[in-house]
């Protein structure tokens, strides 16, 4: 691919995305989508966030379970999780 296609191209995509508002929704804060919630809304509640599980040996298999709470009104639906 030539370099000015690309550059191009790479200019295209951001333009797209700017232009799909998924900007916009990206930047808005958490305070402003808690804002939003209504009071039958599902409410996801991490009692514990993180976990450290120190030093591991190459190849070694760890394993945590996390707790979610709904501390909501409304039933949670968990579609998608990305271990991070």
């Amino acid at each position: 691919m030539s370099r000015p296609f690309a550059l191009l191209f790479s200019l295209f995509l951001i333009w797209a995305w700017l232009s799909s508002g998924q900007a916009v929704r990206a930047a808005e804060s958490p305070q402003s989508a808690s804002a939003q919630v209504s009071e039958e809304s599902p409410v996801i509640n991490f009692p514990e966030a993180t976990y450290d599980f120190g030093e591991i040996m190459e190849g070694g298999e760890v394993a945590h379970d996390f707790i979610v709470k709904n501390t909501g009104k409304a039933p949670l639906e968990i579609n998608q999780v990305r271990p991070g």
